[in-house]
């Protein structure tokens, strides 16, 4: 009898200690995502990559969702602009008839606290990389609401005139026929770390709208 209490008790003893232990846990699992609201791994750095190419009348907007960026990752966006191609089949390049004009529009909504650079043909291993994105993002005055009252930003170059800014467009070319023109661009994206502790932007996403909007120059008209 006294053997039996005693195995009964010791039973007893180490099914309190495993309670004490699950609880201690649980209450540990609380308390650690209370102080750190994001975890990662490893910074997003996967590189996302769209080819416009201007041979005619046209309008193309790719869109491109920035999802999973916790504070201190960083991602990168690159595109190209040419007026030519190498046709796969028969290897031969073609290329546009005639002059283009294309304005590029850039814009980001602004669900998330992101911060973005623009490199235009630059080596991203260079020490001389310049952004040529205007310091202070500008909001256009006519366009920055969509239809569903998202509100969105319009990235631009510091160099453009200021009626090009007005209407939103990040860079407008003018691209002479008969030369091959290709220009590449890599945007880099920033979700700043000091926005850790801070749980208010927890599941949602960025987008990013890139549109290219190209017309035909016949002489003549």
């Amino acid at each position: 009898m006294v053997r039996g209490k005693y195995l009964r008790e010791k039973k007893a003893k180490k099914v309190k200690i495993l309670i004490c232990l699950i609880i201690i846990l649980v209450l540990y699992r609380i308390i650690f995502n209370s102080f750190s609201l994001y975890e990662s791994e490893a910074n997003s750095t996967a590189d996302i990559d769209v080819a416009f190419y201007l041979l005619k009348d046209e309008y193309e907007t790719k869109t491109i969702p920035i999802e999973d960026m916790l504070p201190g990752d960083t991602q990168y966006v690159k595109f190209t602009i040419s007026n030519f191609y190498v046709d796969e089949e028969t290897g031969k390049e073609v290329i546009s008839e005639t002059d283009m004009k294309c304005d590029l529009k850039i814009r980001t909504t602004t669900n998330l606290p992101l911060q973005y650079e623009l490199y235009i043909d630059q080596d991203l291993t260079s020490n001389n990389l310049q952004n040529k994105l205007e310091l202070e993002e500008r909001v256009t005055d006519n366009v920055h609401w969509d239809d569903y009252n998202t509100m969105f930003k319009h990235l631009v170059l510091a160099n453009e005139p200021e009626y090009i800014k007005d209407q939103g467009i990040t860079e407008s070319l003018d691209i002479v026929y008969g030369h091959p023109f290709s220009r590449t661009y890599m945007m880099k994206i920033t979700f700043p770390e000091e926005y850790s502790k801070d749980d208010t932007y927890q599941n949602i996403m960025e987008c990013i709208e890139i549109s290219i909007d190209s017309h035909q120059i016949i002489t003549g008209d």
